[in-house]
């Protein structure tokens, strides 16, 4: 159960007072993170050790999946709208699946998706900094057997809802959209890079 320790509360503007409540809940989310993606965290670490790729922390990857599940949420339905609008036949081709995949939304949870999330992203223009945060992120769950992309997504995405509810109660946020959501991931963020650059 996440322990509330503070709160800024609506229509708080001390900026001083507010960084302070950010790295404290930073501190949450990061021990926090290994009751929702233990496994995704180890294997994706292994996959960049196994491609000799640039050291990332674990607070990189960490903040990398909780960006991932965030997006997924806030922009998931966009991105397949506009896919079902340009490619309307595939509706009647696959309309028994479909009728299948509307019960349960963890079907939609795969690689396919996945891209289309991506693609919608960089059409709009307004994530590059972030798009470029999750090249690896992306290129490891794109060669990643169906049922672990499946699990992966799942479990990024159930990581970012409990963000969204613990920013709630942390930050006094009773109604938390997704410009305010993307507000404090991007605190995150800073707050993660800026740990990293201390040591």
């Amino acid at each position: 159960m996440y322990t509330v320790t503070h709160s800024i509360g609506r229509g708080f503007n001390d900026s001083s007072y507010e960084h302070q409540i950010i790295k404290s809940f930073a501190d949450e989310v990061l021990k926090s993170s290994g009751k929702f993606i233990k496994e995704l965290l180890e294997e994706f670490q292994i996959y960049q050790n196994q491609q000799n790729l640039k050291f990332q922390s674990k607070t990189d990857n960490i903040y990398q999946i909780l960006l991932l599940g965030t997006l997924w949420r806030i922009y998931y339905n966009k991105s397949t709208t506009i896919r079902k609008k340009h490619s309307y036949w595939r509706i009647f081709q696959k309309s028994e699946k479909r009728i299948d995949d509307s019960r349960n939304e963890y079907s939609n949870y795969n690689q396919e998706n996945l891209n289309e999330l991506f693609n919608y992203l960089e059409s709009i223009k307004e994530f590059k900094q972030e798009l470029n945060q999750l090249k690896i992120l992306e290129k490891f769950l794109n060669n990643q057997l169906s049922h672990k992309v499946f699990k992966f997504l799942r479990d990024a995405i159930i990581f970012a809802d409990w963000f969204k509810t613990s920013c709630k109660y942390t930050i006094g946020e009773s109604n938390t959209n997704k410009i305010k959501l993307l507000y404090y991931i991007r605190l995150m963020g800073i707050e993660i890079n800026n740990r990293k650059q201390d040591n």
